[in-house]
């Protein structure tokens, strides 16, 4: 049961349909008929968990969303509530992409549906935004980026705001940043240009809304939601790191290489570990995956 339901759905309306849309399927996991405020922090995160691995994630995201609302508007202390679903890990099931392809695939399937729904999307602006997150810069960063920092064919994009250039090694994302960045008039959107000179040629509420939310709104996929993207893109640096010493270097004692390819200027012992079973996750998952291809390529070759 939901206290405040109706009201938690107007303002959900307000900027986001799904998140109320979603808050109410959550209820059916919900057997004993108890409001969720009055649940404890274990016995949310036990909620959370029977959705299944792929849409775990979100749901908590959305309970978070709730709590926070009752605390502020009717000052119920959730705040233990809100802490338990925050860090209570899942366990270590990946939910993000393994690699860019797998980005590429469900952005444009995304964004196919958005389309095929009649919503207008900003395609070109989604699509670097989704990119740029892949390869490490946050969205606070992204407009820093003028259009001549991007060289060598859309294969280096200098970021001003992170004093750093990243080097775009996928073929596919490389050709669209050479064409987007002399790109002048997308057909069919109104541009919101701040400085003709800037890459993406929006404003912050456009990165961080307009182009993204009709995107990942348009389906139900928890991975094109909040930093997965983000995150997804460190913890394959992550991984090709490894490959090329030959040694896991990412462990409980050596937290720097998380610290640099996550961007953090500062980070608690708590986040570390975090993005410590994130990894453990992503890496997991990826040698799976990497034996189900070699064992699919020696079962073609029997043939």
């Amino acid at each position: 049961m939901v206290l405040y339901l109706n009201e938690f759905l107007e303002y959900a309306n307000s900027f986001d349909n799904t998140w109320a849309i979603k808050l109410q399927r959550i209820k059916k996991f919900d057997v004993e008929k108890k409001y969720l405020h009055d649940m404890t922090g274990d016995e949310l995160v036990n909620l959370t968990n029977s959705t299944g691995t792929r849409a775990v994630y979100m749901y908590r995201q959305i309970l978070i969303k709730y709590l926070e609302w009752l605390k502020r508007e009717y000052f119920f202390d959730t705040s233990i509530k809100i802490y338990k679903l925050k860090n209570t890990p899942t366990d270590n099931t990946f939910i993000g992409f393994l690699d860019i392809k797998e980005l590429r695939d469900a952005v444009d399937g995304a964004i196919d549906t958005a389309q095929y729904n009649s919503i207008s999307v900003n395609v070109p602006l989604a699509t670097a935004i989704y990119y740029l997150e892949w390869y490490g810069v946050r969205k606070d960063d992204m407009l820093s980026i003028m259009r001549d920092n991007v060289t060598d064919l859309g294969r280096k994009i200098f970021v001003p705001a992170q004093g750093r250039t990243i080097e775009i090694d996928d073929e596919q994302a490389a050709n669209f940043f050479q064409t987007y960045k002399y790109m002048e008039e997308i057909e069919g959107i109104r541009k919101i240009v701040l400085k003709g000179d800037t890459l993406l040629r929006t404003s912050h509420e456009g990165i961080k809304d307009t182009a993204l939310r009709k995107v990942y709104t348009s389906m139900d996929d928890v991975r094109l939601h909040c930093n997965v993207t983000f995150e997804s893109g460190a913890c394959h640096r992550l991984y090709q790191i490894e490959q090329k010493q030959h040694s896991p270097i990412i462990t409980n004692e050596n937290f720097s290489q998380i610290k640099s390819e996550f961007h953090l200027h500062e980070m608690s012992s708590q986040t570390a570990h975090r993005l410590l079973r994130l990894y453990a996750g992503y890496k997991e998952a990826y040698i799976a995956r990497l034996k189900e291809e070699q064992d699919r390529k020696n079962e073609q070759s029997y043939l």
